[in-house]
């Protein structure tokens, strides 16, 4: 009932510089209009397309204004109005064009020279084609060559690499029925018999594994497979040659260094290939249901045993696969199984940067998991992340792994020496919100140990800069340092932070607007001996600390548990001092808030305990029964 016609189009140009020919890209819109049987218009599309016009040559003898003249006749897409568009296009890729032949001369005489006599094989190194630029028109050629035989199936990969390397042309590679069927026949089939044709096959995969939108058709035709299987075939390879190596008896002729030669230049191909194919299967797993497949697969041992390598981007890429895969606690129980930890440990420290980074980032995520981190913890991890602590690179990564292994009680006493070093870094920061929490935090959890906390409280200002930071810079993980420093009683320094410091704190309970700095102040109160605060009577009148504390424990005060327990615990501390007990009994409101709490938690057995303890306190006073 009704017809189709063209109503409007819309063209923008680029250039694309490309080996293959010199491209302009036509961008264009059209506007379809189906009309009615009035021939009025019912329904409007818009579609953009792309026309691509090759130019067969380039060169500083090329005639650009006539070549304009000539694009513009043909190609009906472009307006007269975008001649100069055109022209200055054109320009450029002349321009390109004559530099890229100067230095692909160069580069091609170097290879000359320096691949004479390399006794490689016909078709040169891999992505070689021959000497001969490849051309998209040419595309069902190579792929024909790919079927006469491996030498010559290696050039027309390498042609079919050039083509890929350019982004501009993956698509019409991918649109092409044959090519994806050829080059994954192709690498299952003969791969196995030549590095180059297989690193020429697994490159181009990759070239298209860069983009999402051709990942669907690369698993049409089982493209992870078929790299995991040439994965698996390499490292067997690997392998054998490395026990055939061990037992073979030493032969230290001419031959045996031809064959180390070449066993160097063997290996090295062997790396590239890896190299590309964990690549290819990285990209791949963008996806987590492929990445799961791959992972039922044993893509985990494959991936583990690249580390025994020593080639350095090699490395690097395997451990970020594998610090990817970490993140799963079934691919992190399988890390577990196979004492991932142990190999690690190797890595650290390690003159490669990055490798060294991935490996702090992996083992952090591995720490999570109770086997994992209870292997790098036996390995000696801790040890090594120490000595990185004197060194500017990574030393904040260094203290997360260490804060991940300090959970562990075996691991605190490892970490001692570093506690002054630790605390000397917090209090030397002249601005409180430079101070780096991930110091602090590893603090609290090393001075849970008596011996830490002693050497933390006896570094030179440790115990003054502390306080500054938590008491006057009212800041949270200060603050819970210190009263992990109060945990330990027989110590001289909780003695000295009761009587030094209690008014101070006192003082912050009762004024902190935040009410994460006023628990951590009511339990630091808690923690103290305040029974050897001989003015604690008066610091509490003056202070309104303990009105604090009925207002918590008010049935219309609607707290929290955690700010309920703090506040029973505070006033328990108090009772244990003989002049605050009769201040605590004579208190309207104190000692009956304290027995509502007693009735309504009795499901907290912590906050039941902490108010049973303190009427124990107030009992056992001399006076005030």
């Amino acid at each position: 009932t009704g017809a189709r016609r063209s109503t409007g189009a819309a063209a923008a140009l680029v250039r694309c510089p490309c080996r293959a020919a010199c491209t302009l890209i036509v961008n264009y819109e059209v506007e379809a209009t189906v009309l009615g049987d009035m021939g009025e218009p019912i329904v409007a599309e818009r579609k953009s397309n792309q026309k691509l016009i090759r130019l067969k040559a380039l060169d500083e003898n090329t005639d650009v204004g006539r070549l304009v003249d000539e694009i513009l006749d043909k190609c009906k897409l472009i307006h007269e109005s975008k001649r100069a568009l055109v022209e200055g296009l054109l320009v450029d890729l002349q321009r390109q064009q004559q530099h890229g032949a100067r230095a692909g001369g160069a580069r091609r005489s170097r290879e000359r020279v320096d691949g004479a006599g390399s006794g490689g094989v016909q078709g040169g190194e891999p992505g070689d084609s021959g000497g001969e630029v490849a051309s998209l028109d040419r595309l069902g050629t190579y792929i024909d060559a790919c079927y006469e035989g491996v030498e010559h199936a290696i050039v027309a990969t390498g042609q079919l690499l050039q083509l890929a390397r350019e982004p501009a042309q993956l698509e019409p590679l991918v649109n092409d029925d044959r090519l994806l069927g050829c080059v994954t026949r192709l690498l299952n089939d003969e791969g196995r018999r030549s590095a180059d044709l297989a690193i020429n096959i697994v490159s181009v995969l990759y070239a298209l594994s860069a983009y999402s939108d051709f990942h669907a058709a690369l698993l049409e035709f089982k493209v992870g497979s078929l790299v995991m299987d040439v994965v698996d075939l390499e490292i067997k390879r690997h392998a054998l040659r490395e026990r055939e190596r061990a037992s073979a008896p030493p032969d230290t002729g001419a031959s045996a260094a031809d064959e180390a030669r070449r066993d160097k230049l063997r290996l090295k191909k062997q790396e590239r290939l890896l190299y590309v194919c964990c690549h290819v299967l990285l990209n791949l797993a963008e996806d987590i249901n492929t990445e799961r497949k791959m992972c039922n697969h044993g893509l985990l041992p494959m991936l583990t045993a690249l580390l025994s390598r020593h080639n350095g981007d090699l490395l690097l890429l395997a451990l970020a696969f594998l610090r990817k895969l970490s993140i799963f606690g079934e691919n992190a129980d399988e890390m577990a199984r196979a004492r991932l930890a142990d190999k690690l440990i190797a890595f650290v420290p390690n003159k490669h940067e990055g490798v060294l980074e991935q490996v702090l980032h992996l083992a952090y995520n591995l720490a999570f998991h109770p086997k994992c981190a209870a292997q790098l913890g036996a390995a000696g991890l801790s040890a090594k992340l120490l000595a990185l602590l004197r060194r500017g690179r990574h030393r904040l990564l260094a203290v997360r792994l260490l804060y991940m292994l300090s959970a562990r009680d075996d691991e605190k006493a490892k970490m001692i020496p570093s506690v002054p070093m630790l605390v000397g870094t917090v209090i030397n920061t002249p601005d409180p919100s430079l101070v780096p929490p991930e110091v602090l935090a590893l603090l609290v959890n090393l001075c849970a140990n008596a011996d830490a906390a002693r050497a933390c409280a006896t570094a030179r200002g440790a115990l003054r800069g502390l306080v500054a930071l938590g008491v006057r810079g009212q800041h949270v993980l200060a603050l819970k340092l210190l009263r992990n420093l109060a945990l330990h009683p027989r110590e001289e320094h909780c003695e000295e932070l009761a009587r030094t410091y209690a008014a101070d704190v006192l003082e912050l309970a009762h004024s902190a607007l935040v009410p994460d700095v006023q628990l951590e102040a009511l339990g630091l109160l808690a923690d103290l001996p305040l029974q050897c605060v001989d003015e604690l009577p008066e610091l509490l009148a003056s202070s309104g600390a303990l009105e604090l504390a009925a207002q918590t424990l008010g049935p219309r005060a609607a707290a929290e548990g955690d700010a309920v327990l703090e506040a029973v615990r505070f006033v328990g501390a108090c009772a244990a001092h003989a002049g605050c007990a009769p201040i605590l009994a004579r208190s309207g409101r104190l000692l009956p808030a304290l027995l509502d709490v007693l009735s309504a938690q009795q499901d907290d057995d912590e906050i039941v305990l902490a108010a049973v303890h303190a009427f124990y306190r107030l009992l056992c006073a001399e006076v005030g029964h």
